[in-house]
């Protein structure tokens, strides 16, 4: 599915949403030779964090001696608040 967008004054603009959210939004240039376009003002309306994810992983050291220690490094990934 696609959408073409032609002759967008200054002042307008375009706003992209579904039910089920995005993958992906590719924008490109429609025209033909070297028009260029510009995006700018790009903003979330809305942002889902989703859930905390805690990890844990087994550690074991040998020193130089051969002396072992052993133990746990426990991780929790925190989603942010919003998006800069």
């Amino acid at each position: 599915n696609f959408v073409d967008v032609h002759n967008l004054g200054d002042g307008y603009t375009v706003l992209a949403s579904t039910a089920d959210g995005f993958q992906r939004i590719l924008a490109e240039n429609a025209g033909t030779g070297n028009q260029g376009f510009d995006i700018s003002g790009v903003r979330i309306e809305q942002f889902d964090a989703g859930s905390p994810v805690s990890m844990s992983f087994n550690v074991a050291v040998t020193d130089g001696d051969l002396d072992q220690a052993f133990g746990t490094i426990g991780v929790s990934l925190t989603p942010p608040d919003f998006i800069l």
